[in-house]
């Protein structure tokens, strides 16, 4: 019920965005859709198969003194090095850094690509079907690492050097 609510909040603001005729309010609603969008994938407490492992994982990493090398098979390096960093935050912290940074670039290349008018079907076909949007939640390493190609791709479509900043 609270996840239809806020795809029903998501989708009022995507739809408003395209409704305006000044750049402001445009940008306004256009973040705030992407907002709902972040609450939805960076709170996901318990609504994934892969969450309490991904816990088990944070508190194995960062409750040993091994090297982000030595995990083995159990935690690549990558993601124990994540985890490591989002320690003083604690695990639900990494959660919400990786779905930040995740909801970020995606907001970055659909600002680039995806005109006003259609950020409601974007919304749309990325939140109605409640089982597509837990597999993005499960698959939060794989997402993570398709974030950050995403990302390169963006900042190599930028025309000049003087243009390729982030923020």
């Amino acid at each position: 019920m609270f996840y239809t609510f806020l795809v029903i909040v998501a989708l009022f603001f995507a739809y408003k965005a395209g409704c305006f005729e000044t750049e402001n309010n445009h940008d306004l609603y256009y973040k705030l859709t992407f907002f709902v969008i972040f609450f939805i994938y960076g709170f996901e407490f318990y609504n994934t198969v892969d969450y309490s492992v991904m816990l088990n994982k944070f508190n194995l990493v960062n409750r040993t003194d091994k090297s982000i090398f030595e995990f083995g098979e159990s935690v690549e390096p990558f993601c124990a090095f994540l985890l490591k960093i989002c320690q003083p935050i604690g695990g639900i912290g990494y959660y919400l850094v990786t779905a930040a940074f995740e909801i970020f670039v995606m907001y970055k290349i659909c600002r680039k690509s995806i005109d006003e008018r259609f950020l409601w079907l974007f919304t749309f076909i990325l939140l109605i079907n409640f089982d597509y949007v837990i597999v993005f939640m499960t698959v939060k390493r794989q997402f993570l690492s398709v974030a950050f190609v995403m990302l390169g791709v963006y900042l190599s479509s930028l025309e000049s050097c003087e243009n390729k900043r982030i923020f």
